[in-house]
């Protein structure tokens, strides 16, 4: 039954066409009945509706911040099964977090995300409406690849024309299935790609592997941005955020087992880090606090509205939620790890809650 849904897309795609043409054919020829005058009305004004809120939308996302961020998704087989679902629901709230803030951020990129790259992953997102996500684009290729289009290829990047060094023909070949779905085009990539334009299988994984956007750039990142990854074993601490710079969030669950990951990838990478300055800000936390995914991202977009790293900390951490002394009662919510290791209370790190994939904001994506 599943191999047939594409194929009745296909098929009721094609009847409305027609019933289309056939009306405006009849409208033409001025044979419209009343029922189908009014039809024709509606859709007119739906239409006019929806060009409104379009340029309502286009309005909205010049305010928008004009940096950038990058979830690096890249650390699949580090996590348990619970754990990935835990990074679904980070994602999820990630997104809601930027499509309510004051000031969103204009391109939030996640890389390392494909059957091939990510494959646990990529299949409990299937339900999460990711493709339609705002303000989001979605790569199958590692950091490694943004590093090289970033460090070797900077003039391709404003062309948005940047294609990848190294990479072996077998994995786009995975990734993609075909070189019409590697090449997308604009529309594919904002999740109107026609199921007939695709050569696959015709199921509905041909159908998302159309919403990746690599090997082209989002086309607000040009060679001006400088990339920072964001480690709480940095020795730099950040003090502003800076609308030339990419900061990149290590989109990892793993309970603290894998100590300076994010940190040890960055410098491989050649990737700048800095940590984020909770230890000067908010100095009264009893204990190292773990932050998830998208906590992170909720610091900077508050960060962001209001140019302040205590309000921001303040906004994510309330501090009255943190007495010394009191026994903390156990969350469900939190994990294994609660509010984390003992520590000097000013280390990052990115640890998920336990939820479920149902958690995810499902109504704000189909929104969007």
């Amino acid at each position: 039954m599943e191999a047939l849904k594409p194929l009745k897309r296909a098929a009721e795609k094609e009847r409305r066409r027609a019933n289309r043409k056939a009306l405006r054919e009849k409208a033409n020829a001025g044979l419209l009945s009343l029922e189908e005058q009014a039809l024709v009305d509606s859709r007119k004004q739906l239409r006019q509706a929806r060009r409104g809120a379009r340029g309502l939308a286009e309005a909205d996302m010049q305010g928008d911040w004009k940096g950038g961020v990058v979830v690096d998704l890249g650390f699949d087989d580090c996590m348990t099964d619970q754990e990935i679902i835990s990074m679904t629901t980070q994602l999820g709230r990630l997104y809601s977090s930027n499509r309510t803030a004051s000031r969103s951020v204009a391109t939030v990129l996640h890389t390392s995300f494909s059957p091939n790259a990510s494959p646990r992953l990529w299949e409990k997102m299937r339900k999460s409406n990711w493709e339609k996500w705002t303000r989001s684009s979605w790569w199958g290729l590692g950091l490694d690849e943004l590093v090289k289009a970033f460090k070797d290829h900077p003039d391709h990047i404003q062309s948005d024309s940047f294609t990848p060094t190294d990479t072996k023909p077998s994995e786009t070949d995975l990734m993609m299935n075909s070189s019409t779905a590697l090449n997308t085009d604009r529309s594919a990539a904002n999740g109107k790609g026609n199921p007939s334009d695709l050569i696959g299988d015709g199921t509905d994984t041909d159908l998302l592997l159309s919403n990746l956007s690599h090997p082209h750039l989002p086309s607000p990142f040009t060679s001006k941005y400088k990339l920072v990854y964001l480690s709480a074993d940095s020795e730099e601490e950040l003090t502003t955020l800076s609308e030339d710079e990419i900061y990149i969030i290590g989109g990892l669950v793993d309970r603290n087992r894998f100590k300076n990951i994010c940190q040890d990838k960055a410098d491989k990478l050649g990737i700048r880090t800095a940590r984020l300055p909770i230890g000067t800000y908010l100095q009264n936390l009893p204990t190292r606090k773990v932050l998830t995914v998208n906590q992170v991202f909720e610091i900077l977009v508050n960060y962001i509205a209001t140019q302040s790293w205590k309000e921001a900390f303040e906004a994510v951490m309330p501090q009255r939620k943190f007495n010394v002394g009191k026994p903390r009662k156990y969350n469900k919510d939190d994990g294994e790890d609660g509010v984390g290791d003992d520590g000097d209370g000013d280390e990052v790190e990115q640890v998920g809650n336990i939820a479920t994939a149902d958690e995810i904001d499902e109504e704000a994506a189909l929104n969007a």
